[in-house]
């Protein structure tokens, strides 16, 4: 700050400093919302009854415990797993600034009709969303499987898995946004 306040251009370091945390809270709380969402649909799925077995006997106390706190262990675990997956955002601050401060070079691009200066200024922070959207995409996919093999939805047994029918359905999305 001092050194940016001896130029005159305190206002360079507040701008960098808000949008490097703007980027993280927004791409923060997108991961949280999705992931909470898909958790609460893994909750309403799940099964009924659980059939008694030696691993769900384990899982029983798992299920004791958070019995009355689901809303806030979905909470929690949706905020802290968002910050790990939304606050590395905050590195693309220039690219997010490329984007949103974009000005056209004149030029075309003779194959897409494209102007030039798409590839420099739109495109990285493009890339950058769809590879984050695909890795989270992975983890909450990942996190939801967690879910329903806690709350009994998937059951890993000495038969086989067995998996029940709505759970297949959820995660059946899940993998095809992925695809």
């Amino acid at each position: 700050v001092l050194w940016h306040q001896s130029l005159g251009r305190t206002d360079v370091f507040w701008g960098i400093l808000l949008t490097r945390l703007g980027l993280a809270t927004a791409f923060t709380l997108i991961f949280a919302l999705v992931l909470a969402l898909n958790m609460w649909v893994a909750d309403r799925l799940r099964p009924d009854v659980v059939p008694t077995t030696p691993q769900e006997r384990a899982l029983a106390g798992y299920r004791q415990l958070t019995a009355g706190r689901a809303l806030l262990l979905r909470v929690v675990v949706s905020l802290l797993l968002g910050f790990l997956v939304g606050s590395p955002a905050a590195a693309q601050w220039q690219d997010w600034a490329l984007f949103r401060n974009t000005a056209t070079f004149g030029v075309k691009d003779p194959l897409f009709g494209q102007d030039v200066s798409f590839y420099l200024m739109r495109l990285p922070f493009i890339e950058f969303v769809v590879n984050w959207s695909f890795a989270a995409l992975v983890m909450v996919t990942l996190v939801t499987a967690g879910v329903y093999a806690l709350n009994g939805g998937i059951r890993l047994q000495i038969q086989g898995r067995k998996v029940t029918p709505l759970a297949k359905v959820h995660l059946s999305v899940l993998f095809a946004l992925l695809s």
